[in-house]
């Protein structure tokens, strides 16, 4: 079989879009084949779909399915960097920038996209993030000693922030981590390791459905989750811009009577190559 492609670099966290139509009993399988080493190679994968709602179809708006239905940042922006690059009619011209509304596997409501053109492969893109639907505080047991972990949960995706500097093998870590919560059957989940005096963050995340674990180049979702449970704790608005293995992304947070109102995550995404892939 053979599928159109385009892949994406929003701080080296590569991501591949499939425009064309894919059955979804066949998503999990056909990532797994296209992110492989031996074939376009990337972190993640997600598929160009019509809307589902009847309202959203009505109005000619896309979604974004990704491979294991999780929620992902990065790829949201890249969804509408590729609307915005095939110039689709979803896409709204607000003079200075363009605006793409977008459903998103793992995201309850609509997601509004900023998009700014810088070339005709480069994008400056500001996401409304999903809301946090909860922040915990747990502890874990590695190696004789207690590791405080803050876990934020989305409806498409949980991380668990890591201080990096509690623990001394984050590798290791994370194999411990995956097992003491393997009871739980999360669809996805990211660990996201954070150094508070160099304020750099490693993230890794591991998708059920495709069973596979990545250590990215960087995570919008893992990152907004960082900010979110600061503001959380800090009890106030925050803008901070995250230093990862790629690059950055900055996370911007809006409270209005103690709750969070709006999320933006800010980024530059660049397309980096498009063709077809050929599958067997």
């Amino acid at each position: 079989m053979n599928y159109n492609f385009y892949k994406f670099s929003p701080s080296k966290n590569m991501t591949v879009l499939i425009p064309d139509e894919v059955d979804r009993s066949e998503h999990a399988n056909l990532a797994s084949k296209i992110i492989d080493y031996g074939s376009v190679y990337a972190e993640q994968l997600g598929y160009i779909e019509n809307a589902e709602l009847e309202e959203n179809k009505a109005k000619g708006l896309m979604r974004l399915q990704m491979m294991g239905g999780e929620f992902c940042g990065n790829a949201t922006s890249c969804a509408a960097s590729y609307l915005r690059h095939i110039e689709h009619p979803s896409v709204e011209n607000k003079g200075q920038y363009d605006e793409v509304s977008l459903e998103v596997s793992g995201a309850k409501n609509l997601l509004t996209c900023r998009v700014e053109k810088l070339s005709d492969t480069k994008y400056k893109t500001r996401v409304s993030m999903p809301i946090p639907v909860e922040f915990l505080v747990e502890e874990f047991n590695y190696k004789g000693s207690e590791v405080e972990v803050n876990t934020v949960v989305f409806d498409g995706i949980t991380h668990f922030i890591v201080d990096q500097t509690k623990v001394s093998d984050i590798t290791d870590f994370y194999v411990f981590l995956k097992d003491a919560i393997a009871d739980r059957h999360y669809d996805a989940f990211g660990i996201m390791f954070f150094d508070y005096e160099t304020e750099f963050m490693t993230p890794v995340v591991y998708v059920a459905s495709t069973n596979t674990t990545f250590w990215e180049m960087s995570c919008a979702s893992g990152t907004t989750a960082l900010v979110a449970n600061m503001s959380y704790r800090a009890e106030k608005e925050i803008s901070k811009t995250v230093k990862q293995p790629g690059g950055a992304l900055t996370i911007t947070t809006f409270i209005k009577d103690g709750l969070f109102e709006e999320i933006h995550m800010e980024g530059v995404v660049d397309l980096v190559a498009k063709g077809i892939v050929f599958v067997e």
